[in-house]
């Protein structure tokens, strides 16, 4: 639940570059993308879900894929 806010200003800050990233490296644009839909479905309302949808260690991948993508740019 606390990291919900944090992934939610990640991706809106990720946004505003998305459009120079996406003619440089489309693959990656769309990968990263992907991973934070996957983190967002982790947290998709401010209380958490009954059960976890995404384990932490699955959020860490995903979060370590999505700055392994970044980085290059």
């Amino acid at each position: 639940r606390d990291s919900r806010g944090f992934v939610w200003q990640a991706q809106s800050m990720f946004e505003g570059a998305a459009r120079e990233m996406g003619r440089i490296d489309p693959a990656s644009l769309e990968k990263i993308r992907a991973d934070f839909a996957r983190l967002k479905a982790a947290a998709p309302a401010p209380m958490p879900p009954q059960a976890p949808v995404l384990q932490v260690s699955d959020m860490a991948a995903l979060i370590d894929d999505i700055g392994q993508h970044i980085a290059r740019y």
